[in-house]
């Protein structure tokens, strides 16, 4: 795997070959190498109750997937191009008027002080009282919806609910380019980058990394129940965000 995982970093195979390694035929904890290293690890004990029947690796940790690395890849080269490629430079003021356009408008009646929606009631005056503000009114106010609200050109510290910003439409495009354009740019180092981490998770995993001698008893109650055993008897299981069971608690 160090070989294998050197040769990723220099781009001397190819990602599809590495895949195959990684992701296709026998599992490394069914070769022979790997069960004569398990051999040597094991002790002749369980590290946690002392029992000395039935020993096999209790892992505290375990490889993430490749489609987690890959997310995590993406985000770092999401960072990389971000920096290198502004809002401001990526998606103009131009690209945005442009995608008002296809916006269709209608018109709505809203409540006159914050621009919510509003019920009107048959018995009461004035008829017309706010979802929002609570505001009782007589008359709604008319207006466009959506209303789009240039705060590119000037800072607009406000805005009601039925307008839209330039800026949120600005930045919705932003992450739209920049999610297919990094897909696009950096495919090639994504890929190396999850498959590189992949060879590393499996070589800390395989190397008996964060693992101890435990009973399958003891296994089996952590990784099924999240349980373990209680440090003051001894004797019984409780669960892992416990600091004991429930006949030593104090």
């Amino acid at each position: 795997l160090e070989e294998l995982r050197s040769k990723v970093i220099e781009d001397q195979i190819s990602h599809d070959e590495v895949k195959k390694i990684l992701f296709t035929g026998k599992k490394s904890w069914h070769e022979t190498e790997w069960k004569e290293r398990k051999e040597k690890f094991l002790k002749p004990y369980c590290e946690q109750c002392g029992s000395e029947n039935e020993l096999t690796v209790q892992h505290f940790w375990h490889p993430r997937s490749y489609g987690d690395h890959k997310y995590q890849a993406t985000v770092k080269f999401g960072t990389i191009f971000q920096t290198e490629m502004p809002i401001e430079k990526l998606i103009p003021k131009e690209l945005v008027i442009k995608e008002i356009k296809k916006h269709k408008t209608a018109t709505k009646t809203v409540c006159p002080l914050c621009g919510s929606s509003y019920r009107t009631r048959k018995t009461m005056t004035p008829r017309c009282i706010c979802t929002k503000c609570s505001h009782e009114f007589e008359n709604p106010a008319q207006v466009n919806y959506p209303t789009f609200i240039d705060d590119l050109t000037e800072p607009v510290l406000t805005s009601k609910s039925y307008e839209i910003k330039y800026s949120s439409i600005q930045e919705k495009l932003y992450k739209e380019k920049c999610r297919k354009t990094v897909k696009k740019k950096y495919v090639f180092e994504i890929e190396r980058e999850s498959l590189t981490r992949c060879i590393e998770d499996s070589i800390r995993y395989l190397g008996f990394e964060d693992s101890k001698t435990w009973c399958k008893k003891c296994s089996f109650n952590y990784d099924k129940n999240n349980a373990d055993l209680c440090p003051i008897c001894m004797k019984k299981y409780k669960k892992t965000y416990y600091p004991s069971c429930f006949d030593c608690k104090e």
